[in-house]
């Protein structure tokens, strides 16, 4: 996939397209694996934002997959984490994990947690 990107995109649009957790996991792993670059950031968190599945594997998959597009690219991927039709909890994990990360500095730590949703009051 790494030598032949445009060749397997389509067929990363067609396992995020299902409705089948296993399936939408694999093209947000696909993605994190082999999309995080200049011709495919765009275009891989678009897709991302397209993943909703109440598995929690799915979710975890799109919170790694958009901690490490910020991590590997934060000026493309930050207006994507500041409008995002993620999930709260998603969204919340990927600020978490790219919060964890060593490769994240300590000031721009505090601002991804500054970005945190709060739960709504019911």
């Amino acid at each position: 996939m790494q030598k032949n990107q445009a060749l397997y995109w389509p067929l990363v649009e067609k396992y995020a397209a299902s409705d089948k957790a296993y399936d939408q996991r694999f093209a947000a792993v696909m993605m994190l694996n082999y999309y995080i670059n200049d011709d495919y950031t765009e275009k891989s968190l678009a897709l991302l934002d397209t993943l909703k599945h109440d598995d929690y594997y799915v979710r975890m998959g799109v919170a790694w997959s958009v901690s490490m597009f910020f991590i590997r690219k934060p000026i493309e991927t930050m207006p994507y984490l500041q409008q995002n039709t993620l999930d709260d909890w998603t969204y919340n994990k990927a600020l978490s994990k790219i919060t964890e990360s060593l490769r994240v500095s300590k000031e721009t730590k505090d601002r991804i947690r500054a970005m945190k949703r709060k739960k709504k009051v019911q």
